[in-house]
C-alpha cells in the first residue's frame, strides 16, 4: 500500500464513502482492500470490496441490478485520460466504466442475487502507452443501491478469470478460435447506424463500416461447396469435411480480417487522436465515437450495421455460428418519412411508396430471422426503447451478447448520425399524412404489430421461415451482382 500523501487522502475518502454504505438496509458493503497495488504491467491498479444483498421478504431468490457509483480521481492523482475501470463480480468481468476527465462520475449496474455475498474487484487500465512516472490511479467508490429485478437468464454467461497473469496486456481473452460478430439488421433509418456506433464504444466490440460484400462472399462460398459435392468422388467427401465446418473456416478468415483491419486503422490514426489529445480530421474530437480505447488492448469482436444483412441471416449463420443479431425496429411511418427526405442527409430520397416497400422487405426479413432462429440468436430492439429507456435497453443488449455492461455507450445517442434533420413539427405533419394516405398502410401497420409482439410470444423453430429467408438471400445476391455488372458495362 502506497504512502504517497495525496493517494492516502484518496484512500481515506474511499474508506469514508464505503463506511456510509453500511447504514443502508438493503445492501451491506465491507472493505477488503482499500489500497491500490503498485503498477504491474497494465493491470496493477485494483481495489476490492464485498457486497451483501439482503434476502427478499418472501424468501425467494431473485436477481437485482445493483448500482455502484464510481468517480475518477483528481487530476493530481490521475493524470492519464481516458482510462477504463473493469468491474468483476467474483471472477466474472461484469461491467466497464470509462473516464475522459477528472472528477467524472460513472454508474455501473451489476446483476446480483438476493441473499448472497459477493466480492467486487475494480481493475483500472490506462489508455496511454506508458506510465512514465509509475504513479498510481485512484477510482473512488460511492453509493451502492439495489435496483430493478432482473430475469436470471439475462445474467451474462461470459466469464474472464480474474486469476490471470496481472502483467498481461489484455483484459479480454486472446482466444479467437470462435468468431462472435454482431450484426445490426432492420430497415434503413431505423437506428441501425447509431446503435452500431453506440455498441462499438464497448471496450471489446469494434464498429466496422457497412460491409455490403459479406452476402455475396458467403453465398459464393456456399455455391462452391454445392458445386464440388455434385461429383461422385470429390474433395469434401474424401477428406470428410461437412459444409458447416467448411463455412466456419471461411468465417474465421473473415473474422481475422476484420480484427486486423481494426488494429491497422487504430494504429494509423494514432492513439493520441483516439484519446482526444489530437483533433480528428474535422477538427472536433467526439469521445462518443471512438474506434478503440488503447492500442495495446485490441477488441475481440466486431459489429456490422449493414441493413441488407437482414436478408442474409442464414448464410451469415453458416459463416459465423456464434454470431448474434440485433433486429432494430422503429415506427414505420417515422422511417418512411425519413426516407422521403433522405437527400438532407446526403442520400437519395424515395417516394412514400418506394420507402414503404423497402421497409416492408427488410422488416419482413428481420421477422423471419427471429422466427427461424429465436430469441437466443436474434434480439428485437425497439427504437423507442433506445431513446426513452436507453440505459436499461443497453444493459439488456450487453447481457444478450454476453459482454460486460458498459453504460457509457449510451452517450453516443446524444449525437444525431446520418439524420434527415426534419424539424419536429415538419416530421409530425409528414407522419400524420402517411398514416392517413399511404397506399398499403394497413399492411405496414400489421407487420409492425407482429414484430413488436415477437418477444412476448412462445417461440418454436420455423423451417418455413428459414427457406423463405434463403430465397431472400439469393434475391439480394442477384441484385448485388446485377449492380456490379451494370457498373462494369
Amino acid at each position: 500500500m502506497t504512502s504517497d500523501p495525496p493517494l492516502q487522502g484518496e484512500r481515506e475518502r474511499l474508506v469514508a464513502g464505503l463506511a456510509r454504505l453500511a447504514t443502508m438496509t438493503q445492501v451491506d458493503v465491507r472493505i477488503l482492500d482499500a489500497g491500490y497495488e503498485a503498477a504491474r504491467g497494465w493491470l496493477g491498479r485494483r481495489a476490492r470490496f464485498q457486497v451483501t444483498l439482503a434476502s427478499e421478504p418472501s424468501g425467494r431468490e431473485v436477481w437485482r441490478d445493483v448500482e455502484v457509483d464510481f468517480s475518477s480521481g483528481s487530476d493530481a492523482i490521475c493524470p492519464y485520460f481516458p482510462f477504463t475501470s473493469f468491474v468483476y463480480v467474483g471472477e466474472r468481468l461484469a461491467a466497464a466504466a470509462e473516464y475522459i476527465r477528472p472528477e467524472e462520475r460513472r454508474t455501473v449496474h451489476l446483476c446480483l442475487k438476493t441473499g448472497s455475498s459477493v466480492e467486487i474487484t475494480v481493475a483500472t487500465e490506462v489508455a496511454g502507452s506508458v506510465l512514465g512516472d509509475n504513479r498510481e490511479l485512484a477510482v473512488l467508490l460511492g453509493q451502492v443501491r439495489a435496483g430493478r429485478i432482473v430475469r436470471p437468464q439475462t445474467v451474462p454467461a461470459a466469464a474472464l478469470p480474474l486469476a490471470q497473469d496481472p502483467s498481461s496486456q489484455f483484459l479480454f481473452p486472446l482466444d479467437t478460435a470462435i468468431a462472435r460478430p454482431v450484426f445490426v439488421i432492420g430497415a434503413y433509418r431505423s437506428g441501425t447506424s447509431i446503435l452500431t456506433w453506440a455498441l462499438g464504444q464497448h471496450p471489446n466490440i469494434l464498429p466496422v463500416e457497412e460491409t455490403r460484400w459479406l452476402q455475396l462472399f458467403g453465398e459464393g462460398a456456399r455455391a462452391g461447396f454445392s458445386l464440388a459435392t455434385q461429383a461422385a468422388r470429390n474433395f469434401f467427401e474424401i477428406y470428410d469435411i461437412a459444409e458447416a465446418e467448411y463455412m466456419a473456416h471461411f468465417g474465421l478468415a473473415v473474422d481475422g480480417l476484420m480484427r486486423t483491419a481494426g488494429i491497422r486503422l487504430n494504429h494509423r490514426t494514432s492513439l493520441a487522436r483516439l484519446s482526444g489529445k489530437l483533433a480528428q480530421k474535422d477538427g472536433i474530437f467526439d469521445a462518443n465515437f471512438q474506434l478503440a480505447r488503447s492500442a495495446f488492448n485490441p477488441k475481440r469482436r466486431w459489429i456490422d450495421g449493414t441493413p441488407e444483412n437482414a436478408a442474409c441471416v442464414p448464410v451469415l449463420r453458416r459463416l459465423f455460428p456464434a454470431a448474434r443479431f440485433l433486429f432494430a425496429i422503429r415506427d414505420p411511418f417515422d422511417v418512411i418519412a425519413s426516407m422521403t427526405q433522405f437527400d438532407r442527409a446526403g442520400g437519395d430520397p424515395l417516394t412514400p411508396e418506394e420507402a414503404a416497400l423497402m421497409w416492408l422487405r427488410l422488416t419482413n426479413y428481420g421477422l423471419l430471422a427471429y422466427r427461424a432462429y429465436g430469441p437466443d440468436v436474434v434480439r428485437v430492439v425497439r427504437f423507442d426503447d433506445l431513446i426513452g429507456h436507453r440505459a436499461g435497453t443497453l444493459r439488456d443488449i450487453f447481457d444478450f451478447l454476453g459482454e460486460p455492461r458498459f453504460e457509457r455507450a449510451g452517450d453516443t445517442f446524444d449525437t444525431r448520425l446520418n439524420s434527415s434533420r426534419l424539424a419536429s413539427g415538419e416530421r409530425a405533419r409528414i407522419v400524420e399524412d402517411l398514416r392517413v394516405n399511404l397506399a398499403g398502410r394497413q399492411v405496414v401497420e400489421q407487420l409492425y404489430r407482429q414484430v413488436l409482439e415477437l418477444p412476448f410470444a412462445p417461440w418454436e423453430p420455423d423451417e418455413a421461415a428459414v427457406h423463405e429467408l434463403q430465397s431472400g438471400s439469393w434475391d439480394t445476391v442477384a441484385r448485388i451482382v446485377g449492380q456490379v455488372s451494370s457498373k462494369r458495362t
